[in-house]
């Protein structure tokens, strides 16, 4: 198993005790070939980035479910907004 933390305003499981921006722990089987982390519909566009290349996410847990789910290397978060 490993663990993974979202620092998103969305919670992701019910642990967090009743604190609005806690921290959530995910744990997934290694070797899980589903990945399925919900994330809103919401349209809130941020910029992410891997080394050279720019991509846009329709919001910032769509940006953090690509890394869970495995993006190799991760995108780093560069901005609310569009990309440069």
């Amino acid at each position: 198993m490993r663990t993974v933390c979202f620092s998103s305003k969305i919670s992701l499981c019910t642990n967090t005790q009743g604190r609005a921006n806690a921290l959530c722990l995910v744990k997934l089987a290694e070797g899980q070939q589903q990945c399925n982390i919900p994330c809103t519909g919401e349209y809130n566009p941020v910029c992410g980035q891997q080394n050279d290349f720019f991509r846009i996410f329709s919001n910032r847990c769509r940006l953090e479910r690509e890394n869970f789910c495995g993006a190799n290397p991760r995108w780093n978060f560069v901005r609310v907004g569009q990309c440069p």
